[in-house]
């Protein structure tokens, strides 16, 4: 599932988790590839409890990371016992938040041997976690390039495991958020494929000798960092040492990539927030058009994705409204049905704007065909056996 669907459910897991009306609340684990944002969604999702006053704490723990002792504690002595003193990171009794365990798949054997049943209990020793405090995990896929650990049925049965794939619309939106060039969003969005899979082959036999050692292993992340770099280095710094650096951050066919669309004239590149400026809006609307006449499927698809992204990260202001219309008006009407559908569930106020751009006879109809899919499909049916 994508980002949107994911921090869905953790705000359905928080109400529930909050209401206590599930006796046997499933610890939700994040699955997916290295570097595609999984600690920053909940980071974020963090922010935003804090931020509207529901919860205040939150601890990230990194098993891969960690030893025995960051987790359960010290020992202490009362009344010729041992007890266990908790750990720093323990929350409060009055706390409300979430406790985050990250790489758990990656963690050593005495460290998920450690953490284990405090998953199953809520315990560590002698200290409870309180009511209001959520367990969140993530981890890397188990398995092929990654290794790790295999599950037993009894640790299975209560962790809930959500499969998390970003879409490129997602990745562009997060990279507008950071404010990563316009080159690189144009690079991400023409090469979806490349980007959504980026596989590295697995090394294992490998020795120093390989270029494979030496190569970055390419992921949302690392990408990132290698744009982020390239950014802050000098031109000469780029023209001598930039196809190495960037390699060894993110790969070659990434390093490759960048420097390629980094050279790229202004208006080679695709900025969808042209259409809400009124002295680009006119190029822009007359490229789009043209990309419409001649089935230009690759362009038309690249802009789209662009443009949901621009959506998703910055919303649309009641100024906006109107050369959004003019922009749906004039892509096809498939695509432009798939842009709505995407305002309505994925743009935060979508329906409202729905609502708006609905004032508009011309999106009405699209509106309609998105909400009704039925009744077009039945007339179309119709229209097909009177011809026959």
């Amino acid at each position: 599932m994508n980002l949107t669907k994911t921090r869905q459910i953790l705000e359905i897991a928080w109400r529930l988790n909050a209401s206590g009306k599930i006796s046997n609340m499933p610890i939700f684990t994040l699955v997916g590839d290295t570097g595609i944002g999984k600690s920053t969604i909940m980071q974020d999702f963090s922010n935003y409890l804090a931020e509207s006053e529901q919860a205040r704490y939150f601890s990230a723990k990194y098993l891969a990371q960690v030893e025995v002792g960051d987790l359960i504690g010290m020992p202490d002595r009362k009344d010729d016992k041992t007890i266990w003193l908790a750990p720093d990171w323990w929350p409060e009794a009055s706390d409300r938040g979430i406790l985050f365990f990250d790489e758990l798949s990656d963690a050593k054997t005495d460290v998920r041997a450690a953490v284990m049943p405090m998953l199953l209990t809520r315990k560590m020793h002698q200290n409870t976690l309180p009511n209001d405090i959520l367990i969140i995990c993530a981890m890397n896929p188990v398995g092929g390039d990654f290794g790790g650990y295999t599950f037993t049925r009894q640790f299975k049965d209560r962790l809930a495991f959500l499969k998390v794939v970003p879409t490129i619309e997602e990745w562009v939106a997060y990279s507008n958020k950071i404010g990563l060039p316009l080159y690189s969003k144009n690079m991400i969005s023409e090469q979806p494929d490349f980007f959504l899979d980026m596989k590295q082959g697995n090394t294992d036999d490998a020795d120093w000798t390989t270029s494979e050692y030496y190569n970055g292993t390419p992921s949302r992340r690392s990408v990132t960092t290698a744009i982020q770099i390239y950014e802050n280095m000098t031109e000469e710094e780029r023209e001598s040492v930039g196809i190495e650096l960037l390699s060894a951050v993110a790969g070659d066919a990434v390093a490759a990539s960048i420097i390629s669309y980094s050279r790229r004239a202004v208006d080679e590149l695709i900025n969808p927030k042209d259409i809400f400026d009124e002295g680009k809006a006119p190029i822009i609307m007359m490229k789009i058009n043209d990309w419409a006449q001649d089935n230009a499927v690759e362009r038309m698809g690249s802009f789209v994705r662009l443009l949901k992204a621009l959506l998703k990260s910055d919303g649309v202001s009641k100024t906006q409204i109107k050369p959004l219309a003019e922009l749906l008006a004039i892509l096809p009407e498939e695509i432009s049905v798939a842009v709505l559908g995407y305002i309505k569930n994925d743009v935060k106020s979508g329906k409202l704007i729905m609502m708006q751009l609905a004032g508009d006879a011309r999106i009405f109809a699209r509106i309609d065909k998105l909400m009704n899919p039925g009744k077009y499909i039945q007339a179309a049916v119709t229209a097909k056996e009177i011809q026959c």
